[in-house]
């Protein structure tokens, strides 16, 4: 293992530490709290809720005929809150969360200077139709939050602020569209296209996938909403939120060329040698070395609140 790779996965471990010394602080300041209130104003929340919307893996610097318009997102959320005084809380917790990206390549491109089958020179082109390159990520997160519970009339307005620290668990691309070879002929100012023997195609079935390794990240994340009672303990949570990595989660070791559709079919071997194959465009020169999750959506939940028992002075026979 080389000194890069350490550096890595140290500087990994090293943020997985920090966030549960950060957690194992809260749960021992969490008892202090409650006696410190100890006039009732305590009480436990549980939460159950899911939420979805827009999300976005943003690759940074892209290039320029290559956009992104981000993708759908989901998140489960189970969670518990500590409220040492009425309205202000501690919230500790784990999610299930989806982030995605939808990428779409230049679509036209050109190789100048080729030979064909038989020795003639002319000008490979490709154009894409319809192409599209789907990431997708999964993780599971650990959010530490502050959380306000202000009563408002018959309901109460929600706030929350914190951070989440992820675990990459799953994720990968998938691209789809139709890729069209022609050529170009200087000389006879000619352009041949359905010539599959020269490598002059259109390939409709062609959807490439791959398995991408993306890292870990810190997040941090806001929720604004209301909760209406439906029973005297349990509420119907809506909340919006907004989350935003401010880690890195580029995947490590990447080796880039530029873009190439290289097919490498029984008898194509050779006609298409000049061009990289192609597997994901996070392989390509046109998708920087830097990305970071970004969601923003609806979340609906259930909470139960139940309120601690007051402390009293003990009357004893003996006092």
């Amino acid at each position: 293992m080389d000194s890069k790779d350490y550096r890595q996965i140290n500087t990994s471990s090293g943020s997985l530490g920090i966030f549960f010394r950060w957690c194992l602080a809260v749960a021992f300041l969490l008892p202090f709290s409650v006696v410190k209130a100890a006039d009732g104003g305590t009480s436990s929340a549980f939460e159950l809720s899911v939420g979805g919307g827009w999300s976005d893996i943003a690759y940074r610097p892209l290039a320029q005929e290559v956009s992104n318009a981000g993708s759908w997102g989901l998140t489960a959320h189970a969670g518990y809150t500590l409220f040492f005084t009425p309205v202000v809380g501690v919230s500790l917790g784990v999610d299930l969360s989806r982030y995605g990206a939808a990428l779409t390549p230049p679509s036209a491109l050109s190789w100048a200077g080729q030979t064909d089958s038989d020795g003639e020179p002319y000008e490979h082109r490709l154009m894409l139709s319809g192409w599209r390159e789907r990431h997708n990520a999964l993780y599971a997160q650990f959010p530490v939050s502050l959380r306000f519970d202000v009563p408002v009339g018959q309901i109460r307005f929600l706030a929350e602020v914190g951070v989440k620290y992820g675990i990459y668990l799953s994720g990968g691309t998938v691209a789809s569209g139709s890729v069209t070879h022609t050529g170009w002929y200087d000389k006879w100012h000619l352009l041949l296209y359905d010539l599959p023997p020269y490598g002059f195609y259109t390939e409709t079935d062609f959807n490439p996938r791959t398995e991408v390794k993306y890292r870990d990240m810190w997040s941090a994340f806001l929720k604004v909403g209301v909760a209406v009672p439906l029973t005297a303990h349990m509420s119907l949570t809506c909340r919006f939120f907004f989350e935003g990595g401010f880690t890195d989660i580029m995947p490590a070791g990447r080796t880039v060329s530029e873009l190439g559709f290289r097919n490498d079919r029984p008898g194509m071997e050779s006609l298409h040698a000049f061009m990289p194959d192609y597997t994901s465009l996070l392989d390509t020169d046109l998708v920087g070395n830097r990305a970071n999750a970004f969601s923003l959506g609806l979340e609906l939940g259930l909470s139960w609140r139940i309120p601690h028992r007051k402390r009293y002075t003990c009357r004893c026979l003996f006092d």
